[in-house]
């Protein structure tokens, strides 16, 4: 079954700071997230909510994500704030 439309409940490629940042992310229905670096292989954790006309990702790192709403399962949109680089364009796509 897929998710409702503006649901991230699944697999998403997300791109930050033009392609310099690159991760596999996974959203479950409880509000839970996890990031694989493609790269590396290093992973994390976060919690997603909708709030204020965006999907906020916020990493136990302390980085918080905007995501635009309604998501787009083929180019969503939207910006990071990571500890130590500032804000960075957002990109992502369903898997």
């Amino acid at each position: 079954a897929n998710p409702p439309p503006n649901s991230p409940v699944g697999t998403w490629n997300v791109r930050i700071g033009k392609a310099r940042f690159r991760y596999t992310y996974r959203f479950d229905a409880a509000g839970n997230v996890r990031w694989t670096d493609i790269f590396s292989g290093m992973t994390g954790v976060g919690r997603w909510k909708f709030a204020d006309d965006y999907l906020v990702v916020t990493w136990a790192s302390g980085s918080k994500e905007h995501w635009d709403t309604p998501l787009d399962p083929k180019n969503s949109t939207g910006s990071a704030q990571i500890t130590g680089e500032g804000t960075l364009d957002l990109r992502a796509d369903r898997v």
